[in-house]
């Protein structure tokens, strides 16, 4: 319903306020994704849906060139966006506002209270490669008829606008987004004002409302009335940063007369808006906007319709301040999943190196937390990796033949520490001989080599140890639990030691020269019953270990871009997978394929199901049975990082291992 009202004060209209953002999209002023006044290329996911809230307010003096007019203005929007398709999106929108104008040349304040009025809209989108996506979109909009009750739907409102959408990967760490939109509007708003019949307010008709003294560009500037169609057109940019998106937009709205002569490009209305999005949270995020008017000339009109009318360019405010906030809920996730945290964890990685030549160094690292196992770097690059609770450790490398290193490292939750390590070989070059001193050879050393496996002989990755404070702990093969080491003669006691076992000890002698083989079979440290599950259903301590150590090692299963081909790289993960299901029939997984958001997210679909299928049948070419595997192709709707680089897309190309005990 419109109306005005001519009095001194009324009730002030409220609204919750907020010009959205939400989580992973995000919405515009009417609903649509995007951000503020520029409507994003980009769609949401299939099943999303994203509720919101958005509000305008300004206080302006002679806005309407009238004398010594203040005026102050507050709107209020509530809609709500879905998902309809990975390519459609449809949202619909109701705004509220009042407006309070003081006219000193007529002695009056007016009051113009809209309720109700409409926007629905549907959105299409197509992602090109580059990260460029592309789209269009088309609203209509009923207003609540003036001075009644209803919708007067021969002044329904149309419009509809081309978008591009590009991301760019200016630098490594900060990545821009780059938006534009061009589109028309048929505005038919002039018919709010041509029934004669309705009652507004005080006055009997509309005629009567023209006749009471209040200047008509007041009268349809705060009704929303205009006399013609316009031309639309904006750009942005913004940074999406971890909880912080700035922006910055320009807005035009270049009105045209019904004979084709509208205004000069700088004679339109024309906006800069700065602000920032906040995203405290995955799934809600906050606005704040200035928007910026940059034309002021209230002397200039276009012709109108119906013919002999004009419409007056004035109510540009100066300014306007936009608030908001949205809430966008994903596919398959609950509001109370999307608020989780990450895993409580931290990453340390690192190198460890021979400090004289610079090279590789295959070490053992151990930590002073007994519920950490110890690890090994890759014996051809000295690297390592590992995930660890947040906190301070003391940190051992060793290797053989190098002095030990022991340092105190801070792992931070969600963080990756790195750290270089550079061993001192432990026997340097002897010391010149005393002259008295009997020369004597330097003795021969023998070999130590086996295995380590478990009771079904699959193999374990272990640290095997020793009583001779002399000699550093060596870390087996994790793909053959295989070990070897060169030991001086003598008599050693040789311990085998793995995470989730029962470590063991067997006495061994070295000979000059000669070979000692030492084989390990493991037993379980918690084997209260068959591996494969306990009395409940649940796996057993050991087997949930195992589980959890694949799916760690399963979600670095990487993918090229635009491919569903296992790389090589990859198949001792997979093996692993193997022996796991081999020993363990109970257990049945759940493939899970995903891509990062390069292309059309239909073919995103379909890649990440390939990518699942591909894993699949490694497996199933490896004798394990195709009924205990499933596999399902989320496509680009969970990433694990931000896809806003290159390095960050590589980390989302990916499969996930779920488990389950059948």
């Amino acid at each position: 319903m419109r109306k005005t009202v001519s009095v001194a004060i009324a009730g002030l209209f409220l609204v919750a306020t907020a010009a959205h953002a939400a989580g992973p999209t995000g919405s515009a002023l009417y609903g649509e994704t995007g951000i503020v006044r520029l409507v994003s290329a980009q769609g949401l996911p299939a099943r999303a849906i994203t509720f919101g809230i958005d509000g305008l307010y300004f206080y302006a003096k002679d806005l309407l060139n009238t004398a010594a007019d203040t005026n102050q203005r507050l709107e209020g929007n509530i809609d709500v966006t879905y998902g309809a398709t990975d390519w459609l999106e449809v949202f619909l929108n109701e705004s509220n506002s009042t407006q309070t104008i003081t006219n000193n040349a007529i002695g009056k304040d007016s009051i113009y209270t809209i309720f109700g009025d409409l926007t629905a809209g549907a959105k299409v989108s197509y992602r090109l490669p580059s990260d460029l996506t592309v789209g269009l979109y088309a609203l209509t909009r009923l207003y609540t008829a003036t001075g009644a009750f209803g919708y007067h739907m021969r002044a329904t409102g149309f419009g509809m606008r081309i978008l591009v959408s590009k991301q760019l990967d200016v630098t490594r760490n900060v990545p821009l987004i780059f938006d534009v939109n061009l589109g028309f509007r048929w505005d038919n708003s002039r018919y709010l004002l041509t029934a004669p019949n309705y009652t507004i307010g005080p006055y009997t008709t509309v005629a009567d409302l023209y006749s009471s003294g209040l200047p008509r560009n007041e009268i349809e500037y705060a009704l929303g009335v205009y006399h013609t169609d316009q031309i639309l057109g904006a750009i942005g940019l913004q940074v999406p940063l971890t909880l912080v998106t700035p922006f910055i937009q320009y807005y035009t709205n270049q009105l045209l007369g019904t004979s084709g002569v509208g205004l000069r490009y700088d004679q339109s209305p024309q906006y800069l808006i700065p602000g920032v999005r906040f995203t405290p949270l995955r799934a809600l995020a906050i606005d704040l906007a200035a928007e910026i008017g940059l034309t002021r000339d209230e002397n200039l009109s276009v012709p109108g319709s119906p013919p002999g009318t004009t419409t007056e360019v004035s109510g540009v405010p100066p300014w306007t301040i936009i608030l908001g906030a949205s809430y966008t809920i994903l596919p398959g996730a609950t509001p109370a999943a999307q608020k989780a945290e990450l895993p409580v964890s931290g990453e340390l990685a690192g190198m460890v190196t021979d400090t004289t030549t610079g090279l590789p160094v295959a070490a053992v690292i151990s930590f002073n937390s007994p519920t950490q196992s110890p690890l090994g770097t890759d014996p051809e690059t000295g690297i390592f990796s590992v995930r660890l609770p947040p906190g301070s450790y003391q940190v051992t490398v060793s290797a053989e033949g190098f002095t030990s290193q022991t340092v105190t490292i801070e792992i931070l939750k969600n963080a990756k520490t790195t750290a270089q390590f550079m061993l001192e070989p432990s026997q340097r070059a002897a010391a010149p001989v005393s002259p008295t001193a009997e020369s004597r050879p330097v003795p021969r050393q023998g070999e130590l080599a086996g295995t380590v496996t478990d009771t079904t002989g699959a193999p374990l990755a272990a640290v095997i140890s020793f009583n001779s404070p002399a000699q550093a702990p060596i870390g087996t093969d994790p793909e053959t639990g295989a070990y070897a080491v060169k030991l001086p003669p003598g008599s050693y006691q040789v311990t085998a030691s793995a995470q989730g076992f029962t470590s063991n000890t067997e006495g061994v002698d070295i000979t000059e020269g000669g070979k000692t083989v030492a084989a390990f079979a493991l037993v379980p440290s918690q084997a209260a019953g068959p591996v494969s599950g306990t009395a409940v259903g649940r796996p057993s301590p050991v087997l949930e270990r195992a589980m959890r150590k694949i799916t760690i090692r399963a979600q670095s299963i990487h993918f090229d871009l635009g491919s569903a081909k296992v790389l090589p790289v990859f198949y001792p993960i997979l093996d692993d997978l193997v022996r796991l299901l081999r020993n363990n029939p109970a257990i049945h997984i759940l493939i899970e394929g995903n891509t990062d958001n390069s292309g059309s997210r239909l073919l995103n679909e379909k890649l990440s199901a390939a990518r699942a299928d591909a894993v699949k049948q490694y497996l199933v070419s490896h004798g394990i049975d195709p009924d205990r595997l499933r596999t399902r192709g989320f496509g680009e709707t969970q990433p694990v990082e931000p896809n806003t680089s290159s390095g960050a897309r590589a980390i989302n190309r990916r499969v996930n291992i779920q488990f389950t005990i059948e």
